[in-house]
């Protein structure tokens, strides 16, 4: 049961992968027609090929884990991570599918937050959350806007997406805590 579980969060990060490699090639595409030189473009094919190597080497790690006959959990590498560059890397890879549907994505800096907001996490499970979350907010809101702010509480942080989708039923709230769950909005 729980193998068949990982493999079933796995399948969703893959999922997650693919989104934001859509998203980052549709946004090349539409900055390729409006750059031409050659070097233009080449830059932003490295640029591409860097924004979608690192989450899909980083779910292959977790296959390579999750297969693993010793491993069933995920493990975790904490090292210091500046959120504000976490959320900002969010909010590119994110920008141009907000776009298509005609949503804003809003970042909400708190004033007492500190100049370099620097968290003790893993930055590879928190974009991957992150992604998550946007994505999800993103494909169930139309004309409206997305949310992600970050507060400081004392020696730590807290980041929250809110979106204007039309929401979870209520009847679907109690369960929302279950893993892999889709909810289709009221």
């Amino acid at each position: 049961k729980t193998r068949h579980k990982l493999v079933m969060n796995l399948a969703n990060e893959i999922n997650n992968v693919v989104v934001s490699t859509k998203v980052i090639l549709e946004d090349a595409l539409l900055e390729m027609r409006v750059r031409n030189t050659a070097e233009d473009i080449k830059q932003i094919l490295v640029n591409i090929t860097q924004q979608m190597l690192s989450p899909i080497m980083a779910t292959a790690g977790d296959i390579a884990d999750f297969t693993s006959a010793k491993k069933t959990k995920l493990k975790y590498t904490y090292a210091p991570c500046d959120l504000k560059k976490v959320l900002e890397k969010i909010v590119v890879l994110f920008s141009a599918q907000a776009k298509q549907q005609n949503n804003k994505i809003v970042v909400d800096l708190k004033q007492d937050l500190p100049g370099s907001a620097i968290a003790n996490t893993d930055q590879k499970r928190l974009i991957q959350l992150m992604v998550r979350l946007v994505s999800n907010a993103i494909k169930n809101t139309t004309n409206g806007t997305i949310k992600i702010s970050m507060n400081a509480y004392n020696d730590s942080f807290s980041v929250h997406v809110e979106d204007t989708g039309k929401g979870i039923k209520e009847s679907d709230l109690e369960k929302i805590n279950e893993d892999l769950r889709t909810y289709q909005p009221d």
